[in-house]
């Protein structure tokens, strides 16, 4: 009877025992074998235990390719999800059913098979409305909903048309300028929430207090990079005038305009500017891009320079104008860029804008009646500096040509 009792013992923690490492599952058991007059003769038993494996929603994984979706009914994002037990093991042949969290306002395809060895079962979601879906997957043996509920966003597609300008398009440091985006519904419907994310560069500073839309003062933007603008709703477009398009005065057309300053890091060079129009997230494009160039340019005080001089009649040829040594007018002075100067009434001449380096002017002689000669060097090398004055000057005399004119004395004879 004893031995009979300690078997009993042993099934019975049996029982105990392998529910605790199986985490609470069900544990069904049974024995068979020949049973003696006092007790059961273990070594001809045999024992089958039966678990319902639990679906962990921890360890379980939902996921969801692409996460940003066209919201035309037609493209969709594929659901996985994989299934596994409180072990991190894969659970097969299970059944998991999927929903939105927009319920019937989103078209979401059931898995067409159980989980695969793997534990990973597929179905898709599809969408005519824009905004945010989230993704309940349950598997439906236990009714379990898993933690993870990934987030699908569906967007418009493109139907807005933007088109983007700068004024004035060429600007140095310190120059404000002026951006204007078009925007163009070319749908029936009425676009919500719009917003336009604008990647300026960042040599440029948005001017606090400039933003309009349709001539009106809107918010300031979020400031980046980028600029986000909030913009609104987009009306429907009404082509009054039958051209296919929104036009100015049209239902569907809006002008959104800011002001940026250039900042003292800009450096001669082309700068682009590219704005996106977006709804949901600032990711979901409801546009093509649109960019405009900004040329910047030198600033012709700060960041080029002068050259400056005279043509001087040099009487005494020393190579320097002396009290009484007038100007010459209308004497040519080239530079090496081929642009030329004449003198003015007192023999002066400049050159402004120049870029810096070494530069050569040179005086034509030609240009100067008479037999004219240089009494300094007749081209001359300086060094330009930003900002700053380079001087040449160019003295001339002349060489005279004389003839002797012989007098001969007649006689008369009387």
């Amino acid at each position: 009877m004893g031995r009979l009792i300690r078997h009993l013992i042993l099934i019975t923690g049996l029982w105990i025992l392998l529910p605790a490492m199986a985490f609470a599952q069900v544990i069904q058991n049974s024995a068979t074998g020949e049973l003696n007059a006092l007790s059961l003769d273990l070594s001809q038993a045999t024992i089958t235990l039966n678990r319902s494996v639990l679906v962990d929603p921890g360890n379980s994984t939902v996921t969801v390719d692409p996460p940003i979706v066209t919201a035309d009914g037609v493209a969709f994002s594929t659901i996985t999800v994989t299934l596994r037990d409180g072990l991190n093991q894969p659970l097969v042949g299970r059944v998991v059913s999927l929903a939105s969290s927009r319920g019937v306002l989103d078209v979401v395809t059931q898995p067409l098979n159980p989980t695969d060895v793997n534990g990973v079962t597929t179905g898709e979601i599809r969408s005519t409305l824009n905004g945010p879906a989230l993704i309940l997957a349950t598997d439906v043996a236990e009714g379990v909903l898993l933690n993870d509920q990934p987030q699908v966003l569906f967007t418009l597609g493109e139907v807005l048309l933007l088109t983007k300008i700068v004024n004035p398009g060429k600007a140095t440091v310190g120059d404000v300028v002026t951006y204007t985006v078009a925007i163009q519904n070319t749908t029936t419907n009425t676009i919500s929430s719009v917003r336009i994310v604008d990647a300026a560069s960042p040599v440029l500073s948005y001017v606090p207090g400039t933003a309009r839309l349709d001539g009106n003062a809107i918010a300031d933007p979020l400031l980046g990079p980028p600029m986000i603008f909030d913009v609104g709703d987009v009306l429907a477009f009404a082509d009054t005038n039958g051209n296919g398009v929104a036009d100015p005065g049209e239902g569907g057309y809006h002008v959104l305009s800011y002001s940026m300053i250039v900042g003292a890091g800009a450096r001669v060079g082309t700068y682009a500017n590219r704005a996106v129009a977006v709804v949901v997230c600032d990711t979901c494009e409801i546009s093509a891009p649109a960019s405009v160039d900004l040329e910047i340019t030198s600033d012709p005080i700060f960041d080029l320079g002068t050259v400056i001089g005279k043509v001087f009649y040099d009487l005494d040829g020393d190579g320097w104008q002396d009290r009484g040594e007038t100007g010459i007018s209308g004497a040519m002075v080239v530079l090496d860029t081929g642009t030329y100067a004449l003198t003015d009434a007192h023999g002066r001449f400049h050159f402004p804008a120049i870029q810096p380096g070494q530069r050569m002017v040179k005086l034509n002689l030609n240009s100067i009646a008479g037999n004219a000669r240089a009494t300094t060097s007749d081209k001359k090398v300086l060094s330009v500096t930003p900002g700053l004055l380079a001087k040449a000057n160019f003295g001339i005399n002349y060489d005279f040509e004389t003839d002797r004119l012989v007098v001969k004395a007649s006689t008369a004879s009387a």
